[in-house]
């Protein structure tokens, strides 16, 4: 079996416009098969949106390959992937809110 998303090597360096560079993404690679879900975790700051904006190309990459159905693409430009949209989709999920009531913390209480 083929997999539908193939990342390779995927690396993104910014500038400040002077001399100094950093690297946002360091080598990143993995493959995704037809079926399976991927969730991309990490700290504040580790390079997760920036690896996801490369991916569905809101921003070039310095280095690596990302494949789609095989499909190369990664120097795609956005008039492009019009189709290639249609594949794929973001799905951001923030943390939720835990509300605890003073009849909850009571049940939890009695229960240990």
């Amino acid at each position: 079996m083929e997999p539908l998303l193939q990342i390779s090597h995927l690396t993104k360096n910014f500038s400040d416009g002077k001399e100094d560079e950093y690297k946002a993404v360091d080598d990143v690679s993995f493959e995704l098969f037809p079926g399976e879900k991927l969730a991309i975790i990490g700290e504040s700051g580790s390079g997760k949106t920036t690896v996801v904006n490369m991916i569905t190309r809101l921003l070039d990459s310095t280095d690596g390959k990302i494949l789609l159905d095989g499909e190369d693409i990664t120097h795609y430009k956005r008039n492009k992937m019009k189709n290639i949209y249609r594949k794929m989709q973001m799905v951001f999920r923030r943390r939720p809110k835990v509300l605890i009531r003073d009849a909850d913390l009571e049940m939890l209480w009695q229960r240990a």
